[in-house]
């Protein structure tokens, strides 16, 4: 009798995994109403104009179709001096309160969008990041005139997918105190070719993943596995996410050019991106360890193709995309500086960077007197 109660138990278990899972990957149609958004931990356009929230908290990702927004009539260029003073004025918090988590431009309309919440009060350490600190459940749009509005979510169409196979919500990130390892589910994503991509951490035994979802959402998805020799430590890794990526072409073929903590780059073929599959990615450079790439972009100047990566901890830093096809992979200790041909751009204090047109990207940054500050640059 123990047995049979042994092997039902067992069975019952089983059972109730397998609808878990099934209700993690399940996909919804559009619907109208306010979508059960826990975390904007990051934010992204399709060229079409969907923005897509990945929401680590609740594991989901979310389509929601801003259906009011225009095409802009002409360039549009930001100089905003004082975007955490609005911010604050409108949130009845100090501007030093005042947290972006993440930054897309519409790419209509080309407004700015941001997820917000008011945790800045709460960083005191450089290697934290908002969604260590505080959940972003606030979404504002900025015009390139400075004009602030909040956006409303309660009646809106939208649709989402759950995330298969998500960090557990209780485990406690290695070596930030007081973070969790689940705010990284989702890291950052890019919109491409009628897929999403997105990149973070699973509980699988390779945590980093690189996730791929047809759009419009179905359940038929991807997932794989990553491996990425890091030349700084000087040691293969499986556990850190892939911070910030952009897919480019190389020899007629898609890949993606990654940044990880302590700033590798690595280069990722997409046609090898297939569900339960394990790839190494190759290393092509190191560009800073103690460094967080807080974002890439892909800009196109004088006929070339150019990336823009965002540091915390260094100045902007720059490479010509034809410059990867010739470098040869990092398999062993690096210094710092080693691989790619790069050059580092005048200019810190960076927070945010969004890709605005073909050749603008849109960034936040401190001014000398402490201001977060908006401005549209190009590539050098």
């Amino acid at each position: 009798m123990k047995k049979f109660f042994s092997l039902l138990t067992i069975a019952l278990t089983a059972a109730l995994a397998s609808i878990l899972l099934s209700n993690q990957q399940k996909s919804e149609p559009f619907v109208v109403g306010k979508p059960d958004i826990k975390a904007m931990s990051s934010l992204t356009f399709s060229p079409e104009g969907m923005l897509f929230v990945g929401d680590s908290r609740s594991s989901q990702l979310f389509a929601i179709d801003l259906a009011q927004e225009g095409k802009a009539t002409e360039e549009v260029s930001f100089r905003i001096p004082d975007v955490d003073q609005k911010l604050a004025a409108m949130l009845g918090c100090k501007p030093s309160d005042v947290m972006i988590h993440d930054l897309a431009v519409h790419p209509q309309s080309k407004d700015a969008y941001i997820a917000v919440s008011n945790g800045g009060a709460d960083w005191s350490w450089d290697f934290h990041l908002p969604n260590d600190l505080r959940d972003a459940q606030l979404l504002f749009k900025v015009d390139a005139e400075g004009k602030i509005s909040e956006v409303s979510l309660d009646e809106i169409r939208y649709s989402k997918v759950g995330i298969a196979n998500p960090v557990p919500e209780d485990i406690e990130h290695r070596w930030k105190k007081g973070a969790k390892l689940r705010v990284d589910v989702v890291s950052d994503m890019f919109f491409d070719a009628g897929k999403l991509y997105v990149a973070g951490l699973s509980n699988e035994e390779f945590v980093s993943t690189m996730r791929v979802y047809d759009f419009p959402f179905t359940e038929n998805n991807k997932a794989t596995e990553l491996e990425i020799y890091h030349g700084a430590h000087g040691a293969w890794e499986t556990k850190s996410p892939v911070r910030s990526f952009v897919p480019f072409e190389m020899n007629g073929e898609k890949h993606l050019l990654a940044a990880y903590l302590c700033t590798p780059l690595v280069t990722i073929p997409a046609e090898k991106l297939e569900d339960g599959a394990h790839i190494k990615g190759k290393t092509i450079a190191e560009l800073g360890y103690g460094n967080y790439p807080l974002d890439m972009v892909a800009l196109e100047k004088d006929g070339k193709t150019k990336v823009l990566i965002a540091n915390s901890n260094r100045n902007m830093m720059q490479l010509d995309i034809e410059d990867i096809e010739g470098t040869e992979e990092i398999s062993e200790y690096a210094p710092m500086g080693s691989g790619v041909k790069h050059q580092t751009l005048p200019g810190g204090s960076l927070y945010q960077m969004a890709k605005q047109d073909a050749g603008h990207a849109l960034i936040m940054r401190r001014s000398p007197n402490g201001q977060l500050k908006m401005e549209t640059i190009g590539a050098r």
